[in-house]
């Protein structure tokens, strides 16, 4: 059976996700948010990558307010040039600023003029929005690859966990990967949170 390219599948998905309702959306999105929270991976992590929803994006505002009052450390994506991406650590005091992408970013502290972004070392799960999944695990991101960048970096050893968010209308069938393309290791929907590989 032949795949779907990933730029078809990124325009299927969309315009489906476009389709709901506001209401349809927030609804969905407190109950993705449940499933992340009420797993153990989850419960267990102590750092937590997400990001700041824009347009028709999962909203992941509740899981992000429940591990501020757990404690855990929270942290969002700041992009740099040459489609690199690192994490800086946000709080409900971070003040923030929209990128040339239209994306919000936390303004990441500084130190002696450098500054913090979070070791990717100490990162124990990564979310990301998807624009398109299948039931093999591909996603389809916006198509700047900056979560491939990222997350296949040799150096960083054992990777974070790297789930994926998405309301179900976003499945699509199987998706064409191209040789940079990092699969999942979860997804998580409104009905579902499947893992890939045996948890650690």
């Amino acid at each position: 059976m032949s795949k779907l390219p990933s730029s078809l599948a990124r325009q299927k998905a969309l315009l489906k996700r476009r389709e709901l309702s506001k209401t349809s959306r927030h609804r969905k999105s407190l109950r993705l948010c449940q499933r992340l929270l009420n797993d153990p991976t989850v419960i267990s992590a102590k750092t937590i990558a997400c990001y700041h929803a824009m347009h028709d994006e999962v909203d992941l505002s509740l899981l992000y307010s429940v591990a501020w009052q757990q404690n855990k450390t929270v942290l969002f994506p700041v992009v740099k040039k040459n489609r690199a991406m690192s994490f800086v650590k946000a709080d409900k005091k971070t003040h923030w600023r929209r990128n040339a992408l239209g994306v919000y970013e936390p303004i990441a502290a500084t130190k002696h003029g450098h500054n913090q972004y979070a070791n990717p070392h100490r990162i124990d799960i990564v979310i990301a929005p998807l624009s398109a999944f299948d039931a093999h695990f591909a996603r389809v991101g916006m198509g700047g690859g900056y979560y491939d960048h990222y997350m296949s970096r040799p150096q960083y050893g054992l990777r974070p966990r790297f789930i994926g968010v998405a309301f179900d209308c976003q499945q699509t069938t199987a998706i064409q990967l191209h040789e940079h393309d990092v699969p999942l290791d979860a997804i998580a929907t409104e009905s579902q949170l499947r893992f890939r590989k045996r948890r650690r």
